[in-house]
């Protein structure tokens, strides 16, 4: 078993690390491919999915490792990707539907100008082969089949958007590509897992209420969590222009890549505390908390300061030609790292830990410290940077209040 959680840890990471990579190469190449404009449009675009996902994901991407890692019933739990699907694929289509229809509307929303509107097809469509792709994926986790897991995520999240940039020289194509390729991967592992499974019709709505009671409860944390990542990126474009705003959306990207180097710990972290539940072992749950944690505060810590002093020649390496205002920006943003990937990587303790969403009490309180500052400063016309250092003060309260609600939680079972 040491040996083959060893082995998960390793090729979780080593998949992460490569999605990371892509991931800058990914934002040097639209750099390098397309004008400022077309540039901002495709940071802020990667946000605005990643806004809505949640929304329409119901929380089966958190429900599905965990009851498949909780469940006895080998063919009760090989449901669960099939009653995930149907769940999310509906929330799917309940906002796709209007948001189409109304998409000049949602363009003057996001990008404060409704001339924007064709990007919304396949933003659209690449919400919805994201779904798939969650679904499939959670389920691999939720069996601990790491291998067919992380191929998974190296195939849509590292492979599939680089070759786009390769084969079109406009943002439009390269956001269609992206969405076809990701659900033909998906459909594709979900074939081969569905080949394994024994469906029972007889089971899908009763799981698809549990996951739903379950998820339902996490979707505002989630959906105010991408509320973190995106809000910035939304209030600057209506402040000082798409441009700006596209420097914003890039800064908190290089945050949620920092959070990614957490995210295989994370990943694996929810089938393993759950089975941990399942055994009632209680004293490897605090183990690992702890581990975890101070290992995660010390890592960003010095991470953030040579992150701090390297900006400049990283930013001279990556993008090449960059708004010097960037620097400034990229500088502040990435203060709020410390806290946030102590939330990522202890995030899913408490997801497995209970069927209550303690995750979104604090996304909610600490949302709302964010969306206080932010209207102060609108409204008192102050400096953006206020906004900026608001949003570095949320995401480290957001980590503060989950690590207290673990040590809480540990203190409690002690």
């Amino acid at each position: 078993m040491k040996l083959s959680i060893s082995r998960d840890y390793l090729l979780t990471y080593i998949t992460e690390f490569l999605v990371i990579v892509s991931g800058v190469l990914i934002y040097r190449l639209a750099a390098n491919r397309f004008s400022g404009i077309d540039f901002s449009l495709f940071a802020i675009i990667r946000r605005t999915v990643s806004l809505i996902l949640p929304l329409v994901l119901l929380g089966v991407g958190v429900g599905i490792p965990r009851y498949v890692a909780l469940t006895e019933d080998e063919s009760t739990g090989t449901n669960y990707l099939v009653s995930g699907l149907l769940l999310s694929f509906i929330g799917f289509f309940i906002f796709a539907i209007p948001c189409y229809i109304f998409r000049e509307e949602m363009s003057f929303l996001i990008f404060s100008s409704s001339g924007y509107s064709e990007v919304f097809a396949p933003m659209l469509l690449m919400i919805g082969a994201m779904l798939f792709h969650s679904a499939t994926y959670s389920y691999l986790r939720g069996k601990m089949m790491m291998m067919r897991a992380n191929l998974l995520q190296l195939c849509n999240l590292g492979i599939a958007p680089l070759i786009g940039f390769f084969i079109y020289e406009e943002l439009v194509p390269v956001l269609y590509f992206s969405a076809l390729s990701w659900f033909v991967f998906s459909f594709f592992f979900f074939l081969i897992t569905a080949k394994d499974m024994s469906i029972r019709s007889s089971i899908i709505l009763s799981q698809v209420k549990e996951l739903l009671t379950y998820g339902v409860q996490r979707v505002p944390g989630d959906l105010l969590l991408a509320g973190f990542f995106a809000f910035p990126a939304f209030i600057v474009s209506h402040i000082s222009g798409v441009e700006e705003a596209g420097n914003v959306a890039f800064a908190v990207t290089l945050l949620s890549l920092a959070g990614a180097f957490f995210g295989p710990v994370s990943l694996l972290l929810l089938p393993k505390a759950a089975a941990f539940i399942k055994a009632k072992n209680l004293q490897g749950i605090r183990e690992i908390s702890r581990k975890v944690m101070n290992n995660t505060l010390v890592l960003t810590f010095i991470g953030v300061v040579i992150f701090i002093f390297l900006s400049e020649t990283f930013l001279d390496l990556y993008l090449k030609n960059y708004n010097p205002a960037m620097v400034n920006t990229v500088r502040i943003i990435m203060l709020g790292a410390v806290g946030y990937c102590v939330y990522i990587v202890l995030r899913s303790i408490l997801d497995a830990v209970s069927v209550k969403g303690l995750n979104t009490l604090n996304i909610l309180i600490s949302f709302g410290v964010f969306a206080t500052i932010s209207t102060v400063v609108l409204l008192a016309g102050l400096s953006l940077e206020i906004i900026y250092y608001g949003f570095v003060i949320s995401v480290s309260l957001l980590g503060y209040l989950t690590s207290r609600k673990i040590l809480s939680f540990l203190k409690q079972e002690a």
